[in-house]
């Protein structure tokens, strides 16, 4: 009996011990990433990434070599951390494989950049005199003189156009190619170093003359060399393009986190692996901190009720030629290509853009339906968000949330706002990995579970308040009466926009007493409001902000309206009519470029344009063409004019009033549906 007790003591002592010892195996999340983050392993990934490169600049262009092996790098990752159903999604790409860029001249030969979509030179490259042309409007190049066969140099300056306005207008004065340099007039990017490289997308047509960016200090020389003497010039861009049609071809990433449940939502978490030069922070940061989440998500055993889709999308940089919409297509083809079945089961999109940054505090942008919950985590989580985190409420059109919520999804950007001069380094040489504070980087992404884990289960945490609230006010009677909207169709309006507030008010006050017995059919209408109501309501202006759809098409009347008042005064005020001229649509390109190359810019954004990718989720309007009429006052027709504007001003009113009947619709649909909502 004695011999007996003494095995079983130590058999009970073991079973005492192994539950402890398997609960120390497995570490929490938190725990997960810190041992992660201590052994190296997303430094490891932007290594990794930063090593691959077409160019001895860096440059992971969609599609290119080193994209493409980024690509395949980051699904064996996925794939070795256990995530289920990795894949590569093609994305048909305008391929731009650049390799190198230079400008010799005076016995000097000067390393340049490219921008996206922008066609190289032969070996030999091009050779001819330098022409400076100020910021490359037709003014600029009329008091240049001749350019033809020449090479024009440009100054930078994005507040007032992009550079493909220049570059058309060089190509219509016949120049053979373009420098753009950096100018202190205008120092909104590249501006913080002088031998800074900068990149972009070029908005570009293959019609338009080749163009190498080169840096400040090598911009300022060569012009003190043209002030002294006529310069000639040899630009050379060694650039492969390989058009979509023609087989070009990036990928999207994808890796799923298995969810319990089986109402089929998901949760996406994303980032973009194509990068300028070696893109410390955008966006290798944020995949890096992607693939950290995801593998401290496997270490630590999360099951999540709904599956977690990481996504790393090419083309959000740059995608395609001859296109205006040409950013951010990675991501507008997988929701409306790839997974046209998405809206409706992703809960949220969180979507990630340069985490970590040393020195810096979290940054987030909500679509309107999620941004008062996550407003409410930052609070619930001040240790982890920090002191100085910000939630903005909306979205922009420069990162991967746009067209996912365009499609219907709510979506959330997450970013460091950095202190130290981001902006300045930004799409730079100088945006390096030494930027990345990867402990900061590591909290980030604690604190990113906890909007993933917010999303996951319960009652979906949607807010149609502040969304009701937005609309509310960008709905003006005086605005609409004065653009000439229709009276019925504004009161019509106007009462619906109230009707929502109402029930979005009253739905708010009662959510708490929704039982969880009700939480997944209730959040099925959820999913099925907010994509209607996104949708509905997304919008694109004419300088690529998100508005209502009514707002541009409304602003146009309204300067319009106003320019035909001009002209019909006692007293014709020709200057005033000019001034609300140039405000309509994309009038002040034609005001400052070259009428063909205006005309070119205006069928990029027609609807009806067979690249206008996203553009088109944007509902955008027709941006009329008032040049004649412009030119028309310039030389004191008043009355031609007039006869032109009226039956534009009268087509834009019945557009506007189209817009809102559309959405009167929408929110007569919804409205019934929030107030069932219980």
């Amino acid at each position: 009996m004695k011999r007996s007790c003494l095995l079983i003591l130590p058999l009970c002592l073991l079973l005492l011990l192994v539950p402890g010892a398997a609960w120390a195996a497995t570490p929490t999340l938190d725990q997960a990433i810190d041992q992660l983050t201590a052994q190296g392993y997303a430094e490891g990934v932007e290594t990794t990434l930063n090593n691959f490169g077409t160019s001895p600049l860096g440059f992971r262009f969609a599609g290119s070599p080193s994209d493409n092996a980024s690509a395949k790098y980051l699904a064996d990752q996925m794939k070795a951390m256990g995530l289920a159903n990795v894949r590569l999604e093609p994305v048909p790409i305008d391929v731009s494989d650049f390799r190198s860029a230079s400008v010799t001249a005076a016995g000097r030969t000067l390393t340049c950049s490219i921008w996206g979509g922008t066609k190289g030179t032969s070996a030999a490259g091009l050779t001819g005199d330098v022409v400076y042309v100020g910021m490359g409007s037709a003014a600029d190049f009329d008091a240049a003189g001749d350019v033809r066969g020449k090479i024009v140099l440009v100054d930078f300056f994005s507040d007032w156009w992009w550079v493909n306005l220049p570059g058309s207008e060089a190509a219509l004065r016949g120049a053979k190619a373009m420098i753009l340099t950096f100018s202190w007039e205008d120092p909104a990017y590249y501006s913080g170093y002088p031998d800074a490289l900068g990149s972009f997308d070029a908005t570009y047509d293959l019609s338009f003359v080749p163009f190498v960016y080169m840096s400040a200090q090598d911009g300022d020389w060569l012009k003190a060399q043209l002030a002294a003497r006529p310069v000639t010039a040899t630009v050379k861009s060694d650039v492969r393009i390989t058009l979509a049609d023609k087989g070009g071809v990036g990928y999207n990433v994808v890796g799923e986190l298995p969810g319990t449940g089986k109402d089929g939502q998901l949760v996406v978490v994303m980032s973009h692996h194509d990068a300028y030069f070696r893109a410390g922070t955008d966006d290798t940061s944020a995949v890096a901190g992607q693939m950290l989440l995801a593998k401290a998500m496997k270490l630590s055993g999360y099951k999540p009720a709904h599956s977690v889709v990481f996504v790393a999308t090419t083309g959000e940089e740059y995608g395609y030629t001859n296109a205006y919409y040409e950013w951010i297509v990675g991501s507008w083809y997988q929701i409306t290509h790839t997974h046209t079945d998405w809206p409706g089961r992703v809960r949220a999109q969180l979507n990630l853009e340069g985490p970590g940054d040393a020195g810096g505090s979290l940054y987030m942008r909500a679509s309107w339906d999620i941004s008062g919950w996550a407003q409410g985590v930052v609070q619930a989580n001040k240790a982890l968000a920090g002191s100085g985190a910000v939630v903005d409420t909306g979205i922009d059109s420069w990162n991967d949330q746009w067209p996912f919520t365009a499609a219907g999804i709510p979506s959330l950007y997450f970013g460091t706002d950095a202190p130290r001069g981001f902006p300045d380094v930004y799409h730079t040489n100088y945006d390096v990995a030494s930027r990345v504070d990867w402990d900061f980087l590591g909290q980030n992404m604690k604190f990113l579970f906890r909007l993933a884990q917010g999303l996951d289960g319960g009652l979906l945490p949607y807010d149609f308040k502040t969304r009701s609230q937005d609309l509310a006010a960008s709905v003006s009677r005086a605005d609409l009466q004065s653009a000439g909207a229709d009276q019925a169709t504004t009161d019509r309006l106007l009462s619906d926009v109230t009707a929502f507030k109402l029930a979005a008010s009253q739905y708010e006050t009662r959510t708490a007493s929704i039982a969880p017995a009700a939480w997944a059919a209730t959040n099925k209408k959820l999913l099925s409001i907010a994509g209607e109501v996104n949708r509905g309501f997304t919008a694109l202006s004419v300088w690529d902000d998100t508005i209502y759809p009514h707002q541009q098409v409304m602003w146009d009347c309204q300067y319009l309206s106003g320019a035909i008042g001009d002209l019909q005064q006692p007293v014709i005020d020709a200057s005033g009519a000019l001034s609300n001229l140039e405000n309509v649509a994309l009038t002040w390109n034609g005001v400052s470029f070259s009428y063909p190359v205006y005309l070119q810019e205006l069928t990029r954004h027609d609807m009806s344009y067979y690249r206008i990718n996203w553009g088109a989720q944007g509902k955008q309007v027709d941006y009329v063409d008032v040049m004649p009429q412009y030119r028309l006052i310039q030389a004191g027709a008043y009355a031609g004019a007039l006869a032109g504007l009226l039956p534009m001003r009268d087509a834009e009113v019945a557009d506007l009033n189209a817009r809102l009947v559309k959405m009167c619709e929408v929110l007569e649909s919804v409205t019934p549906q929030v107030n069932a909502l219980k």
